[in-house]
């Protein structure tokens, strides 16, 4: 049986960058999930600058967070 190459996670991952049309110098993982009955997900980490950090952070000052549950 012939060994078919193999194509590694970054150069996948290059490839579903460039169609979603993403960063990938800032993107450290992406996961898709299909599973029967519901709807697919994918999951993308990407890393933040500093501006975009204080940007989440003021929108944390605004809206605060609180905890659910217990």
């Amino acid at each position: 049986m012939e060994k078919k190459p193999l194509i590694l996670g970054q150069e996948l991952g290059q490839t579903v960058c460039q169609v979603l049309g993403l960063d990938p110098s800032k993107v450290t993982s992406i996961t898709i999930r299909m599973e029967p009955n519901t709807a697919a997900c994918v999951e993308v980490v990407n890393t933040i600058s500093q501006a975009e950090g204080k940007n989440i952070a003021g929108a944390l000052e605004v809206y605060g967070l609180t905890r659910r549950g217990m």
